[in-house]
């Protein structure tokens, strides 16, 4: 493996660590007559083979109380991304949080040691990201409204750095095991 992917695989496994977490201490009891808001954004290109499946976990966050926004897209940049979550976090029904499925734009930052993928500036929704030497990757942030915290949660479901089976498979295969873990009974094998 490349040093590229790498870094993506490490991306991906520590956000959908993050959506794990996030899930389960952001629980929608604690919203309860608010109907927390969330966006599922797919790529374009895979969607057509995991629509199935991507109806399903809509329809468990919709039983868990969330209120799902499915938006497709494919290509584009960091910036048009965020800005797109920015507007839904505006709006009067803000957004929560969000989940990143397929190959969607990953945002870099860079200091004087190294540069890495941060998922953080999709979930800054106040904050100020420059890349003050034009070169693609974020180096100066400056906090929104006097604090460091993200304002939604996010969490990334990328399969195609993967070589052990095709990207749809495997995102289906995710959604089919998060569905059977979350909604059905699960009993222990007895002896």
């Amino acid at each position: 493996m490349n040093k590229r992917a790498i870094n993506h695989a490490m991306v991906v496994l520590v956000a959908a660590l993050n959506l794990v977490l996030m899930m389960g201490v952001l629980a929608p009891a604690a919203y309860a007559a608010n109907s927390p808001r969330v966006a599922v954004v797919v790529n374009t290109s895979i969607k057509p083979s995991i629509q199935a499946s991507l109806d399903q976990f809509v329809s468990d966050l919709e039983s868990e109380g969330y209120s799902v926004i499915v938006y497709a897209t494919e290509g584009g940049t960091p910036d048009a991304l965020r800005t797109y979550l920015q507007n839904k976090w505006l709006e009067a029904e803000s957004l929560v949080g969000c989940i990143l499925v397929g190959d969607l734009p990953i945002a870099w930052y860079e200091n004087a040691i190294c540069s890495y993928p941060l998922d953080l500036f999709y979930m800054d929704m106040d904050g100020e990201w420059v890349d003050t030497e034009p070169n693609g990757k974020y180096d100066k942030h400056t906090n929104g409204t006097g604090d460091t915290r993200a304002e939604i949660w996010l969490g990334r479901l990328t399969a195609s750095p993967l070589i052990s089976e095709d990207e749809a498979t495997l995102l289906n295969n995710y959604f089919d095991k998060n569905h059977t873990v979350s909604y059905t009974h699960l009993t222990l094998p007895t002896n």
